[in-house]
């Protein structure tokens, strides 16, 4: 029909690949219909319904190939902060959590990372599996303890967002055995949060009290600190 398709937006990493911040369904579709794997479905134009791009005629064909995109592209250079503001901005339907939009350009090792420790016993027994997941609150939690794990507190300056960000950028070139000691240190830190402090880990609370929400800051604090210890035995331990 000729009509122009929606701007796309891609984001340059700092290795110089791009990542789709938004049209990603767009895309997936139009190189899908191109290898033909996909068939049209236009029950009101039956000289068109259900064909492949290659049972298209070469008019129509030649058509969609000299399609125009436009594309925008986020520049590297540009802040963590700033680029989470337009990804915000651009993605106007459902909106997307902070964590969400960092998925995107991070997609790797890290993101990996997060999203197999999200779904172990020892994190699910530990946050009692009170975390969103949809949006990946659980998600941005264990990446606020590998950003204070694996970058220290001193390199944290007021600007969460950024902090976050270069943590996964860090641990995208971490080698696997190295991924793999985080992961026992972090499983291990979970063990001991809910062993010491059982239901109410990671909260403002404490036992014959109500449990309250999941703190922020208390899980940084305690997550990085009991991360460093081996696993605590009642022998260990003065209640």
């Amino acid at each position: 029909m000729r009509i122009p398709l929606p701007v796309f937006y891609l984001a340059e990493n700092v290795r110089g690949q791009y990542v789709v911040v938004d049209g990603l369904q767009r895309l997936t579709t139009l190189n899908r219909f191109l290898n033909n794997k996909l068939r049209l479905k236009l029950p009101d134009r039956v000289e068109l319904d259900r064909k492949t791009f290659q049972e298209l005629s070469p008019k129509l064909q030649n058509r969609i190939e000299d399609c125009r995109l436009i594309i925008y592209i986020v520049d590297s250079r540009v802040p963590e902060r700033a680029r989470l503001d337009i990804f915000e901005r651009v993605n106007g339907g459902v909106p997307l959590s902070r964590q969400q939009m960092r998925n995107c350009p991070f997609m790797g090792k890290a993101t990996r990372f997060l999203k197999d420790e999200s779904l172990s016993v020892e994190f699910l027994d530990a946050t009692g599996r009170s975390l969103n997941t949809k949006n990946m609150r659980d998600r941005e939690f264990i990446n606020r303890y590998c950003a204070f794990r694996i970058l220290g507190y001193n390199n944290y300056h007021g600007d969460m967002d950024d902090f976050l960000a270069n943590a996964l950028f860090e641990m995208n070139k971490m080698h696997e055995s190295e991924l793999e000691s985080a992961s026992i240190e972090f499983r291990t830190s979970m063990i001991n949060n809910r062993y010491v402090f059982e239901k109410h880990a990671f909260r403002k609370s404490r036992p014959g009290y109500r449990r309250s929400v999941l703190n922020a800051s208390l899980w940084a604090v305690m997550s990085t600190i009991l991360s460093t210890l081996q696993r605590i035995s009642c022998s260990k331990i003065i209640r």
